[in-house]
């Protein structure tokens, strides 16, 4: 078996952003991350979250409202482009 050439560089991070409105996409979120990670990914992941997204390894812009409802709505018509989302 051949080895590595080590001067091959690791290929860069795959970039995720993730937004997460109240405690159970909080939830579902860590819980995807947790088995990306698992499966050896580079990733880099960005987003609004609660406190499992922070522990799965979310970079967080904010911190969720998860007390108000109206952030899901917004989140959606943000990452939307205005248009109704379809969610």
């Amino acid at each position: 078996m051949q080895a590595l050439d080590a001067s091959i560089p690791d290929p860069p991070a795959l970039k995720l952003a993730l937004v997460a409105g109240e405690s159970s996409g909080d939830q579902i979120g860590a819980a995807v991350l947790s088995s990306l990670f698992k499966r050896g990914l580079n990733l880099s992941v960005q987003g609004v979250g609660g406190p499992a997204l922070a522990s799965a390894g979310t970079e967080a812009f904010a911190a969720a409202p998860s007390t108000d409802p109206r952030f899901s709505a917004v989140a959606r018509r943000c990452f939307s482009g205005g248009r109704r989302a379809g969610l």
